[in-house]
């Protein structure tokens, strides 16, 4: 999910830029009013970390940080 801000700055900085994109505008009408809904896919982040040099789970609570036991 994509805010409207974000979403506008896309835009503007694509404009600038050249480097266009894709994205959906629904119209419909609700209430007597007409709301536009606008939706665009997201490339997913490029993968940085790898298993290469092995694993390590953390698990951040509201209350505590646990770490596995092998890494204390």
């Amino acid at each position: 999910m994509f805010r409207w801000i974000d979403f506008v700055w896309d835009l503007t900085h694509a404009d600038r830029m050249g480097n266009w994109f894709a994205y959906t505008v629904r119209l419909r009408l609700k209430n007597g009013k007409i709301c536009a809904q606008i939706s665009r896919k997201e490339n997913p982040p490029e993968i940085t970390i790898t298993k290469e040099n092995g694993v390590i789970g953390i698990d951040f609570l509201a209350d505590r940080v646990l770490f596995p036991k092998h890494y204390l």
